[in-house]
């Protein structure tokens, strides 16, 4: 059996938390969106779930890097400019491929 870890824990509280003000309408807030890691350009793929690949800048672990693929999706903006997955809030610039994207 897999310990349970405190960071594991306190992860999902973050994500139930921020899913519970998404659906109430009140997130993400400009302080949300202000510390997070920016994808430009991304695409959705499937590795078993929903995530985004791109190109990757300013995420707290793993710095800037030219491929990533996200953790899985929960919530994404009807609009494209951000994503929640499992882990944080993801702002979103092109979808690769795609005019008009956001940055």
């Amino acid at each position: 059996m897999s310990q349970i870890t405190h960071e594991a824990i306190e992860t999902l509280r973050r994500l139930v938390g921020d899913l519970e003000r998404i659906h109430a309408g009140q997130a993400p807030t400009a302080a949300d969106l202000a510390n997070a890691p920016l994808l430009d350009p991304w695409l959705p793929a499937y590795t078993g779930a929903p995530v985004l690949t791109g190109t990757v800048t300013g995420h707290p672990r793993l710095g800037d890097r030219p491929f990533i693929a996200t953790t899985p999706i929960y919530a994404i903006d009807p609009h494209r400019c951000w994503v929640r997955t499992w882990s944080r809030f993801y702002r979103l610039g092109f979808e690769a491929g795609q005019p008009g994207g956001r940055a």
